[in-house]
């Protein structure tokens, strides 16, 4: 790290598809947490939450130096983007079929998305409601029109998670063309928000940091480091 530079923003991805008994995990979970887990229909969309919110304890855990992650107790912001109680940390998940991502920044709020390539009947509706005529042109031109659409759809995710306006900021009113300002890398920035975008195997994720000039460090976690309890940053 070069002297003077904030620290990165951390961003944690496993594939909670790799975990077929999440019992163990679930004891590391809060009350609330196992209530909400135990809401879900499907065991897959439950898997999915388990592991991304012990994923969260541990990510905390590990950058605040905190070994007790039971002790970590969490609350809403004013804009009701979750937040650790006394604690200025900032952090934010996602999950999608089988994949967790979870983004941790300890200067400037966070956010990141994952998404996999899976099929989407509503596509072609989807792509018109959230995407400018730019990106449309750019997106159906694509060899790959999903694949093209995903890795948009998470640069704009991301960048809505991390100024906690989510819903109230209309996507297609943001374009990744026209907006989005090449940096280092695998980084870009929008509107001063720094993004990192990356396409994986199974699908897309772009995380982000509200900062002009960022920098990011991805860290694969496998289901016998979270186990094990350990999660290096």
């Amino acid at each position: 790290m070069k002297i003077g530079m904030p620290p990165p923003v951390y961003v944690w991805i496993t594939r909670s598809a790799d975990y077929p008994d999440t019992q163990i995990l679930e004891t590391w979970l809060s009350e609330e947490e196992r209530v909400r887990a135990h809401r879900f229909i499907h065991a897959h969309h439950r898997n999915d939450f388990i592991v991304a919110h012990v994923l969260k304890r541990r990510c905390l855990a590990e950058v605040l130096q905190q070994h007790d992650t039971a002790a970590l107790q969490f609350s809403k912001g004013p804009t009701g983007k979750p937040c650790v109680v006394g604690e200025t940390i900032h952090f934010n998940l996602s999950h999608s079929n089988g994949v967790v991502a979870v983004a941790v920044s300890e200067f400037a709020p966070c956010g990141v998305d994952v998404e996999t390539h899976r099929q989407i009947n509503t596509l072609s509706a989807l792509i018109e409601k959230t995407m400018t005529s730019d990106e449309q042109q750019q997106i159906n031109m694509a060899p790959s029109v999903l694949k093209a659409f995903v890795d948009r759809w998470v640069l704009k995710e991301a960048f809505l998670k991390c100024t906690g306006q989510g819903l109230a900021v209309p996507m297609n009113s943001i374009c990744t063309i026209k907006e989005l300002k090449k940096g280092r890398g695998r980084v870009s920035s929008l509107r001063g928000i720094s993004l990192f975008f990356k396409r994986f195997k199974e699908g897309s994720l772009a995380a982000s940091c509200k900062r002009e000039i960022a920098h990011f460090k991805v860290i694969q976690v496998s289901p016998e480091q979270l186990l094990n309890n350990v999660v290096m940053i």
